[in-house]
């Protein structure tokens, strides 16, 4: 089983850590929610994470005098999964395009210093929520240098974990 970490670099691009056959969408573009705008790009993301799980499974044998009984035993269930970090960037629709521009082009510069925070946080997909708040930081300092304040007053964004996980089978 390969484990792949995708993290976003300061220009844009995506590098792997290891290599597997998985993908996490990367970039989900900008998409229209009512009145406002919102850019979406995958800071970091790792898929064929192993999970496990036992349940009590029942057997059924055959006692002398009785009949039948089920006796429990623990069944081991596998899947593996896929976590991202997703950066989701609100502006009104009614901004110029020159605008925009200039929020797509800071937010992904300011990606990139945010997915160094937690690139390495992903190995251990239960570290992510605690390394949420130091990527939000990150992208807010350096997002705030980039963009005049004036814009700023008019963009959200907010930092997310995202995941998928397969379907249990029975080891």
């Amino acid at each position: 089983m390969t484990i792949e970490v995708k993290y976003l670099t300061s220009n844009g691009e995506y590098k792997v850590l290891e290599t597997s056959n998985d993908v996490i969408p990367e970039d989900r573009g900008t998409r229209d929610v009512g009145d406002k705008d919102v850019w979406k790009k995958t800071l970091v993301s790792v898929s064929g994470v192993p999970e496990v799980k036992t349940e009590t499974c029942y057997t059924r044998v055959r006692i002398p005098f009785n009949g039948h009984t089920n006796v429990p035993y623990p069944c081991l269930y596998k899947r593996t999964s896929k976590h991202w970090i997703e950066l989701k960037v609100e502006y009104p629709k009614d901004l110029g395009q020159d605008i925009k521009d200039t929020v797509s082009r800071c937010a992904l510069e300011a990606a990139g210093a945010a997915a160094a925070t937690v690139a390495a946080s992903v190995i251990a997909p239960a570290a992510i929520p605690a390394a949420l708040p130091a990527a939000q930081a990150a992208f807010s300092a350096s997002f705030s240098a980039c963009i005049g304040e004036e814009t700023k007053n008019l963009v959200s964004y907010d930092i997310t974990h995202e995941s998928e996980s397969g379907e249990w089978e029975r080891v």
